[in-house]
């Protein structure tokens, strides 16, 4: 499940597309635009560097640095929130919405009083 995009733009033009996947915002797809074939790289923890196979993401806020093997270490802030974002959401922060007891509880009991 795609929950959102980014657009980052580095010091030297290159720009990285990173697709956040899943609830839990441990595995991104990411590309190195406009030609880079798309990685899948995964985290084992929330604020942690992101690992593929030929690449490696740390993501803050609105920075990525990509380190790669076979290049120099990029950073890359991202693009201006007036720009186009692929029209995909940004991905949520936190758990989903849903999936928390409160949010369920509170769900029913406004199904109830408008039953």
């Amino acid at each position: 499940m795609l929950a959102g995009t980014h657009s980052f733009v580095c010091a030297n033009g290159t720009k990285v597309r990173v697709e956040f996947l899943g609830d839990d915002g441990l595995t991104v797809e990411a590309a190195i635009l406009p030609d880079g074939e798309t990685e899948r790289l995964t985290s084992p923890a929330a604020g942690v560097t992101y690992f593929g196979d030929t690449m490696n993401l740390s993501i803050s806020n609105d920075w990525v640095v990509v380190i790669r093997p076979d290049a120099k270490t990029q950073i890359c802030q991202r693009a201006a929130s007036n720009q186009p974002r692929d029209g995909r959401p940004t991905p949520r922060t936190g758990p989903h919405p849903c999936t928390s007891t409160s949010a369920r509880n509170q769900a029913r009991a406004n199904i109830e009083e408008v039953s």
